[in-house]
């Protein structure tokens, strides 16, 4: 059957499967010292480096500066846990976790990218699947090198009109909640979205697009890779992928949203962004 960019994506790095689940290589891995330093104590106890240390992106951004006595200890904990990891790239106090995955070259369309952070869903703006998992997840993949999941519901989403002044992805994003409300609790659901704007969004709109991914509840939201992608990807010294990155003709959707850019900049009413 015609596939999904999603499930293209997911072919690509699938290492076995599990009954309905899959076990999925990934190409990242990312670390925050808030979450990171949960995972500290049960990894060293297993004595045994990470299965792909270059492959570790490890930023501290959480605690940084520390709050208390407590977070300056744990912030600690985590910094020397990371400077004993060789081979990992360590950025310490170089910016937010999800902001440097986006920057790094080695991050583009296609790839597998996991984070011990809910906003690592970022990276999908660059045509890439990037999830954010609990820390027990992340020491796991660490360790083994691969992680497990169950293929996402895929949702096609369609972002056109006449972008005005002013308008930016958190705007989009606004009009995407607005339509959709919460995702269900619990449900495993990918957001693949094609950008028929005009002019297109910015690279800077599309990750505050994707980021706002988490809010919409969705484990996955990526952009179909297009020029303004590889203009971005080639920039910051990035390898464009020498195969197409789209999803098949004809490929089948769990439904499709249209939705139109608003014509005036949008804020969200408290408690919720859906509103």
């Amino acid at each position: 059957m015609p596939a999904t960019l999603t499930e293209r994506i997911l072919e690509a790095h699938i290492a076995g499967r599990e009954g309905d689940l899959l076990h999925v290589r990934y190409d990242h891995l990312l670390l925050h010292d808030a979450t990171g330093a949960l995972l500290v104590d049960r990894f060293r106890a297993l004595g045994r480096p990470p299965a792909h240390p270059g492959r570790i992106l490890a930023a501290a951004d959480h605690f940084v500066p520390p709050a208390s006595a407590e977070r300056a200890e744990i912030l600690q904990k985590y910094l020397d846990f990371t400077a004993g990891l060789p081979g990992i790239r360590n950025r310490p106090f170089d910016g937010i976790c999800h902001q440097l995955l986006v920057e790094d070259p080695a991050t583009g369309p296609g790839q597998f990218i996991i984070g011990a952070d809910s906003h690592t869903v970022t990276a999908g703006a660059l045509g890439a699947l990037a999830t954010g998992l609990g820390s027990t997840d992340i020491l796991f993949a660490m360790a083994a090198g691969w992680t497990w999941m169950a293929p996402p519901e895929v949702r096609r989403l369609v972002l056109e009109g006449r972008r005005g002044p002013w308008i930016r992805g958190k705007d989009a994003a606004l009009a995407v909640l607005r339509r959709t409300g919460p995702a269900p609790a619990g449900a495993d659901l990918a957001y693949e979205c094609v950008d028929r704007c005009e002019p297109p969004l910015s690279m800077d709109s599309r990750f505050s697009l994707a980021c706002m991914g988490a809010e919409m509840g969705a484990a996955f939201f990526l952009m179909v890779p297009d020029a303004v992608t590889r203009a971005y990807v080639e920039a910051k010294g990035g390898r464009w992928p020498e195969s197409p990155l789209a999803p098949e003709a004809d490929a089948a959707y769990h439904g499709e949203l249209t939705v139109p850019l608003p014509g005036r900049p949008l804020v969200a009413v408290p408690p919720a962004p859906w509103h």
